[in-house]
């Protein structure tokens, strides 16, 4: 992803995904997945030519949020409020605990509401919360992820379709 400068590091970014008035909400999990899949793909990249970061983790939710404008003159930024923007962050704070349980790579991570909206196949895994394991204020004790690499040809297939 070019955006024109020598080198950006960033330590979060928020995304809000959402139909315009009047279109049908079928598809932007895919839709969020595509790009957190690309994103990832970019990073590698970016990886190969600087070195940095080692591993990314995506959080993926659906639902229905308020998304507005806040803050002081001079200040403005755009945000979203309610349960899915914090449940996203939540999701992608459990890619620490998969990091240490399994192996120290990219991850897009979401939960059963996004599983159960996919209409692609998808070669999705999933990880069970151990006893002594738990993220603040995430109830689940599944998280779903997937692991984008170069070579998928699904997922080429999917971006071609």
């Amino acid at each position: 992803i070019d955006i024109g400068a020598e080198l950006i590091l960033a330590d979060e970014l928020f995304l809000v995904i959402f139909p315009v008035e009047g279109s049908p909400k079928d598809g932007l999990i895919e839709l969020a997945l595509a790009f957190a899949e690309d994103l990832i793909l970019a990073k590698g990249e970016f990886c190969r030519v600087h070195g940095v970061p080692r591993a990314i983790d995506i959080g993926i939710s659906a639902g229905d949020s308020l998304i507005g404008i806040m803050g002081p003159d001079g200040h403005r930024k755009a945000t979203s409020l309610g349960e899915v923007p914090g449940r996203s962050r939540r999701l992608q704070s459990t890619g620490k605990l998969l990091r240490k349980s399994l192996a120290d790579t990219d991850r897009v991570i979401f939960g059963r509401e996004c599983l159960m909206r996919l209409r692609a196949p998808r070669d999705v895994s999933t990880y069970t919360l151990r006893e002594n394991e738990g993220v603040r204020d995430l109830d689940d004790r599944e998280v779903f992820y997937l692991e984008p690499r170069p070579d998928d040809d699904e997922r080429v297939k999917r971006r071609v379709a």
